[in-house]
């Protein structure tokens, strides 16, 4: 007797393509439903009153009811950061396989809801224009927003072990501890700026072209050429943080940066990490770029945050040299001697006499210790870094392997001397062996502004103002924070977006 063959069964075609998108927006979209960051973000956000309350006639309001939570429009922004099209976002989320399990998790906390019962369709990119340009056009509504989602995900960072005080550790600082901030430009939909005039072909008469009030302007005179002005674009902030690992990146805040003195990045950037330092004690430094000043690095050390920034070169792009102290040089607790302090792109040197020439020896780095006390000055910390005086033929015998103490922080002293010395010392410089972790070649703090810029249609994002712009960044963050989250629970075995009550697909 001759065996039956098994009949063949053809596995199903793999999701390539567009099909794979869909696949993994589908599973970013329920896993958002599910995600405890969501309505963690939106719960002090205005809901309708639930008939099952005491107070619903009382609390009932005038005119047509809203049709979606908050937290559906907040779907709407993750699904939104890996489609970047409304449209898209639209059809994604009215479709049933995908609409279905998130409207059921969101009938199941709020079903006063007309849309959210059963047979009810998913948002459309009108209610949802609607929802967010009410949201960032209404004074204190927005800051409001703004302030949920710095709180929220700055709870989530925690839960992903970053920040954590028992690992504190200013000499050898860890990445996940570290606010990782940088600026970005954002390309407006228009080039056009205020005074540029255009012809209406329709009526015959002069008009102003379409412009973002919210632009820069940027002043262009070449040779032989008519002076221009350009629309430069709008300026934001970004503070993120990391626990070091792939994908495992959250952003903290975003903010929009005028451009004033008052108003720059990096003040701004000040501010803001002030404010992130109350809800994340654990921090103990700040990465960013040139554009954070020494005056800018006291006011974070008076926080208790030390700064990782490469130091800007001198004019004619020299390396920046600047004479800081005669600092006594220690070997067994003893002074042997001093030697001139000088600080050379943010490291600690001492200036040796070579005959009739002078040269500068590196000093190695060692302990950064951060004492509190409250003086009358009104300076809460005291910044010292202790370096050892390398075994080098330069230096005089009996001050090798000696101890150097300096102040890092800049005193009424020192700025009555001149002297910035928290521009011309940094407590890790190029080339000292903790760099590539607050540093490197290309700092961190550039890498979040590529990628997001990179995922703008023509770079440019798609929204009208600064404030709506900021919206836009925060969705992309809401996103991005729920895929770090999801990266952190594969790697870890650890839930951290709450028990799911339905199966993503």
């Amino acid at each position: 007797m001759v065996k039956a063959k098994p009949i063949p069964i053809k596995r199903d075609k793999r999701p390539t393509g567009r099909d794979l998108l869909r696949e993994n927006v589908m599973r970013h979209a329920i896993g958002l439903a599910c995600d405890i960051r969501i309505y963690d973000l939106c719960a002090d956000l205005d809901h309708l009153a639930d008939p099952r309350d005491s107070d619903y006639l009382s609390s009932r309001r005038p005119g047509r009811p809203p049709e979606l939570p908050p937290e559906g429009y907040v779907i709407f922004m993750g699904v939104w950061s890996r489609t970047l099209a409304d449209r898209e976002t639209q059809q994604l989320l009215q479709d049933p396989i995908i609409w279905e399990p998130i409207r059921e998790e969101l009938y199941a906390r709020f079903p006063q809801y007309p849309r959210l019962a059963p047979g009810g369709a998913g948002p459309s990119r009108s209610m949802f224009w609607r929802w967010y340009t009410t949201i960032a056009d209404q004074d204190g509504l927005f800051e409001q927003f703004q302030q949920l989602f710095e709180e929220t995900y700055a709870e989530q960072s925690l839960a992903m072990g970053m920040y954590d005080p028992q690992r504190r550790d200013l000499t050898h600082p860890h990445i996940a501890d570290q606010f990782i901030g940088d600026g970005t430009i954002g390309r407006p939909l228009f080039n056009a700026v205020e005074g540029d005039i255009q012809l209406n072909r329709h009526t015959g008469e002069l008009e102003q072209k379409p412009f973002d009030p919210s632009s820069r302007f940027q002043h262009t005179k070449t040779e032989g050429e008519p002076e221009r002005y350009d629309s430069a674009g709008i300026h934001h902030g970004l503070i993120h943080g990391t626990t070091g690992y792939v994908h495992e990146t959250v952003l903290l805040s975003s903010f929009h940066v005028p451009g004033s003195d008052e108003d720059s990045e990096a003040a701004l950037s000040v501010k803001k990490v002030k404010r992130l330092r109350a809800l994340l004690p654990g921090s103990d430094g700040l990465m960013f770029d040139k554009a954070m000043r020494g005056k800018h690095i006291d006011q974070l050390y008076d926080e208790g945050l030390q700064t990782h920034a490469k130091v800007s070169h001198a004019r004619g792009g020299k390396l920046k040299e600047k004479i800081i102290e005669l600092a006594d040089v220690r070997v067994a607790q003893e002074v042997v001697g001093q030697l001139l302090l000088v600080g050379l792109d943010g490291a600690a040197h001492v200036r040796v006499d070579i005959g009739k020439r002078q040269e500068l020896v590196r000093l190695e780095p060692g302990k950064t210790v951060s004492r509190e006390s409250r003086r009358a000055d009104g300076k809460r910390f005291r910044w010292l870094k202790e370096y050892r005086v390398p075994d080098d033929p330069r230096i005089p015998k009996a001050m090798r392997g000696g101890q150097i103490r300096c102040r890092l922080d800049t005193t009424d002293e020192d700025r009555s001397k001149g002297l910035n010395r928290a521009e011309n010392l940094r407590p890790i410089a190029r080339g000292d062996a903790d760099w590539p972790t607050v540093g490197g070649p290309r700092s961190r703090a550039e890498s979040l502004n590529e990628f997001l810029k990179r995922k703008w249609p023509n770079k440019r994002i798609p929204a009208i103002g600064a404030r709506r712009q900021q919206m836009r960044i925060l969705a992309f963050g809401i996103g991005m924070n729920h895929m770090a989250a999801v990266a952190y629970e594969r790697r870890t075995g650890i839930s951290i977006t709450g028990p799911p009550s339905v199966q993503a697909a």
